[in-house]
Parts: structure tokens; sequence; C-alpha cells
């Protein structure tokens, strides 16, 4: 069997593999896009939907191949229970603060400051007033995407079902 035509240098198996990825992120729905190019597209945060994951958390997802970016909303008194993913994770304090709880250690990342976690390092948070963050995760969560995420979805300040 000879080789496999191009496109534009992309090979037809590339490009079937390029479309499948863009049909299932917009199947999934994750927000508003605006396509200014064949691989770009053009988020504006206000016209995204919040998903509501509990009465104390929410958040607004924007999702890659490789890498995604959530925006995450909690309220003063919100947990986050102790968790572990394969993702690396840099969190962004847009506003507010939380209380880190990582290898027995309470690490406060507050408005303006960063905090980076190594895959699989198991870690908690605690929202100590109205917290709005930027979570990037690389490779992309895809417990996230499917919102097979229990552990964020629990409604209580102590992550307890009660």
């Amino acid at each position: 069997m000879g080789k496999l035509p191009t496109i534009l240098g992309i090979s037809r198996l590339e490009s079937v593999r390029i479309w499948v990825n863009y049909a299932n992120r917009r199947l999934l729905g994750h927000g508003r896009a605006v396509y200014n190019d064949l691989n770009m597209e053009h988020y504006t945060w206000d016209e995204m939907e919040k998903e509501v994951l509990s009465p104390l958390i929410g958040r607004k997802i924007i999702a890659g191949e490789r890498a995604m970016v959530a925006q995450v909303f909690l309220a003063k008194g919100a947990v986050v229970p102790e968790h572990k993913h394969e993702s690396e994770q840099i969190t962004y304090i847009l506003d507010g603060a939380l209380l880190f709880e990582i290898d027995g250690k309470e690490i406060l990342v507050s408005k303006g400051q960063v905090l980076r976690i190594p895959s699989w390092k198991p870690h908690k948070a605690t929202a100590l007033e109205d917290t709005l963050d930027l979570d990037i995760f690389s490779p992309i969560r895809e417990d996230w995407l499917k919102k097979d995420d229990a552990y964020l979805r629990r409604g209580l300040a102590d992550g307890s079902r009660k």
C-alpha cells in the first residue's frame, strides 16, 4: 500500500484525528467558542455558562488536546476533599484565598499567588473567603470533562454527603 496523501502537510489520518477531537469538544459543550482558524479557538469567560457542582463550588472549563484551564468559583467554607490525579496542576488565585493541605503542611495561597502541584500529589483545599481561581492542567482532566468527579459534587462545606 502506498503512502497516504497529505493536505497542507497533514496526512488524511491526522486530519481525521483533528476533526474527531474538534467534534468531541463541541459535543461535550465546553463553552462558547469562536473559530478563527482550523486550530484556534477564542473564548470569552463572561459568555460561558457556569457549571454548578455543589452549593459552594462552580466552574467553567476550556479544554484543548493536551492542556485545559478552568475558572473555579469557591464560596467561603467550600472544601475540595483530598484527591490526586495524573495532571500537573497550576493554580492561580485571581481573588480570595485557598488553604491547601499537602504532605501534612498547610500552604496559604492568596490573590495574585500561584501554586504548582506535581502529578499524583495528594492535595486538599479550603476556601477561606469567596475565591476565584484559575486552574491549569496538563494533561487534561478527563474526569472533569466526563463529569466523573463526585469528590467535588458532594455539596457540604466539609466535603461530606451527610
